[in-house]
């Protein structure tokens, strides 16, 4: 999602770095990544014993950090394309790889890779979710099939693709293969608002009580479609809409996505450099974290687990922000209440 985000970077008046607070925990609160690298974290997601995952979209990597922040290199796809990412029960990391049709990658501890069956007809899988049967669901940020006539600016030196089609989310029932579960060209298809050259639909993705939960990123909307009886989908609806302007980042753009025990939703509004925190109705909406708490477009975040970070969110940052700002790495966020317990 680095690149989707190039051009919304500007410059701010800015004369302090701003980092996040003295560790309290065994996981470090900030772990900083080399920018002159090319180390720009994307997904982010947790195992059940306190082990955190993060892919570098740039990269192609997905790294793995221990509980006490170790490092080491899980995998190696040697090409860019490492966006969102999901762990099932038995710890395998679901890896989704955001160039066109290259599909969702299933890692299992020793890093040994393969396609989940028929992903690879996804053409731009984005973020993952796992309900408590063990299915998988994709978001799709734009398809190329049926294309809608956008009119969208191109990036500076990218390429300028003449039609995309509408955001979707695909399922991959346990121990099956990838179909698409639902495509709509408003609720999940994004409106070329920002100056690139493809739409950003469907993206942060989670599931709770029957029902998916999607962010629209250009549209700055949550999108809730119930699960019905047998496992198709019903009829999506916005649960929430989030609003204010930024002076000097524009509009809200939604990201990724992570859910308390009591169904809050965490969203990282990525240009902006905040999350906010959604009530369950999504009647309310407040920050939970600013570019104060060490934000620095912050793409994808994840509740820890264990006794000691049930509070704790991941978040990337992919930091596409100046250079005086916190930089890209993994910044860990306390919030008051315990996340989801994984599926």
């Amino acid at each position: 999602m680095r690149k989707l985000f190039t051009m919304l970077a500007v410059a701010v008046l800015v004369t302090t770095v701003v980092t996040p607070a003295a560790a309290k925990h065994s996981f470090p609160d900030w772990i900083p990544f080399d920018r002159g690298a090319g180390e720009f974290p994307e997904g982010v997601a947790v195992d059940k014993v306190g082990n955190v995952y993060v892919s570098v979209d740039e990269l192609g990597q997905v790294w793995k950090f221990a509980p006490d922040g170790e490092k080491s290199v899980l995998a190696d796809f040697g090409s860019p394309g490492a966006l969102g990412m999901a762990v099932d029960a038995p710890g395998n990391v679901y890896l989704a790889r955001g160039a066109l049709y290259m599909g969702v990658w299933k890692i299992d501890a020793d890093g040994n890779s393969e396609l989940v069956p028929g992903t690879n007809a996804i053409a731009n899988a984005n973020a993952l979710a796992f309900d408590k049967r063990g299915n998988l669901y994709v978001s799709e940020t734009f398809s190329l099939d049926d294309p809608i006539p956008y009119e969208c600016p191109a990036a500076e030196g990218g390429p300028i693709f003449p039609a995309f089609g509408a955001g979707s989310v695909w399922v991959v029932p346990k121990g099956g293969e990838a179909e698409l579960w639902i495509r709509d060209d408003v609720l999940l298809t994004g409106d070329c608002l920002f100056p690139i050259p493809f739409p950003i639909g469907a993206n942060g993705i989670a599931f709770r009580h029957g029902a998916i939960y999607v962010n629209n990123t250009e549209k700055a909307i949550v999108v809730k479609i119930p699960v019905l009886t047998g496992g198709a989908a019903g009829t999506p609806e916005i649960l929430a809409q989030v609003t204010g302007f930024d002076p000097d980042f524009g509009p809200p753009a939604l990201d990724g996505m992570a859910l308390d025990v009591h169904g809050n939703l965490y969203v990282p509004v990525v240009n902006q450099s905040r999350i906010v925190k959604i009530s369950p109705d999504g009647a309310t909406i407040e920050n939970v974290a600013t570019l104060a708490d060490g934000l620095d477009f912050p793409a994808s975040l994840a509740f820890g687990t264990g006794q000691a970070e049930r509070r704790s969110l991941f978040v990337t940052n992919f930091s596409l922000g100046p250079p005086i700002f916190a930089g890209p790495g993994l910044v860990k966020i306390r919030v008051d209440t315990p996340g989801l317990p994984l599926p």
